[in-house]
């Protein structure tokens, strides 16, 4: 069963203090400022700038002292944060250029499609390097995630598509579905992955103090200033 308490660890319960929230909203949007959801208003804004953080953080920890794997995996998780700015932002389109502009006779929304496309392969290529499937719970948790997922992705295209005679509370809906899988995302990213970041935290003291890392019998030494393993 999911909801078996005794078997539940504490991610699991953060995606179920998760889905409460996604549900337990819906009710109250009538009463929300509807502006607050326009396009480049408060909502999309946040998400904009909670999405930036994410991406900077993501290329930072893949700069910490982690394994070449782990350092692939942030880079990747970056990369996919990175995809999503440019999908929120349309590469600012309608605000630093008009919205149908061409540039050498290519309208600007191939270009974009194009930067997407490259960043996408490329976030996907670090991601399989740095196997990101070690990153996905097992159990409940797991279970717990997917119907968050599935919850949040179905009021997300209700909302878009106006279904449920929604009107203007579709645009509610859908913005705010949207700001809560971001935060889900990244939450979850920091989650899954805090374990290699204290690890690699632990090791940069350790080598402050001028500490040897021992190396475990069958890895290699890759030299360099610090004795490390080689991934």
């Amino acid at each position: 069963m999911i909801f078996r308490h005794k078997h539940m660890s504490t991610d699991g319960w953060f995606w179920v203090l998760l889905l409460c929230v996604a549900v337990l909203t819906v009710p109250f949007a009538p009463y929300l400022p509807r502006i607050w959801f326009d396009e480049y208003q408060l909502i999309e804004n946040l998400q904009c700038l909670l999405l930036i953080l994410a991406t900077f953080c993501s290329f930072y920890l893949s700069g910490n002292r982690l394994s070449q794997m782990d350092r692939w995996l942030w880079l990747g998780v970056g990369m996919v944060f990175l995809l999503l700015v440019i999908r929120e932002t349309n590469m600012l389109r309608g605000v630093l250029y008009p919205v149908d502009a061409s540039w050498f006779g290519i309208s600007n929304r191939t270009y974009t499609h194009f930067v997407m496309g490259v960043i996408g392969l490329t976030a996907l290529n670090y991601l399989i390097k740095g196997k990101a499937q070690r990153w996905i719970p097992k159990g409940a948790s797991f279970r717990l995630m997917l119907l968050f997922g599935i919850v949040l992705l179905w009021l997300q295209y209700i909302g878009e598509h106006g279904w449920l005679n929604l009107g203007d509370l579709g645009i509610i809906v859908e913005e705010g579905s949207e700001l809560l899988m971001y935060v889900a995302m990244w939450v979850g990213a920091l989650m899954y992955g805090k374990p290699k970041i204290g690890q690699a935290l632990d090791t940069s003291s350790r080598h402050a103090h001028g500490e040897q890392i021992p190396i475990k019998q069958g890895e290699l030494d890759c030299g360099g200033i610090f004795k490390k393993p080689c991934h």
